[in-house]
């Protein structure tokens, strides 16, 4: 009988990676404006007067720059594991066939990921 993954628990050990990582995550998401067309990218509607704003988490930028080049320096399965567990999040079983590998490898891999991160952190701080 296969145990299912649960690809939401993290370790208590890496608790302050995955929350570096959120915050990360909040730096790299693309904007909606960089995904419209160049000539509505600066377009502000009249939405303001009916509804109120609505407010967006904020992340601290400096922190997600060093979490960006920590990711950038892994191996490049435990960053694309990581790009699509925090950025782009899809089912689990697609984001192991875009990689070609299974889901258990995938789950190894973004544990992985996370303790190179803590161990890397540790160095670079």
């Amino acid at each position: 009988m296969r145990v299912p993954l649960d690809f939401s628990h993290v370790p208590e050990e890496h608790k302050d990676i995955d929350k570096m990582l959120h915050n990360w995550s909040l730096w790299v998401v693309p904007s909606s404006a960089s995904l419209s067309c160049p000539m509505f990218r600066h377009y502000r509607s009249n939405h303001r007067q009916w509804h109120l704003p609505e407010y967006r988490e904020t992340c601290d930028v400096l922190e997600a720059m060093k979490v960006e080049k920590m990711v950038c320096s892994l191996k490049p399965l435990l960053r694309e594991a990581v790009v699509w567990f925090y950025v782009f999040p899809a089912p689990p079983y697609k984001a192991a066939r875009a990689m070609f590998i299974t889901e258990r490898e995938l789950h190894k891999n973004l544990q992985e990921a996370r303790e190179s991160l803590t161990n890397i952190r540790k160095t670079w701080l």
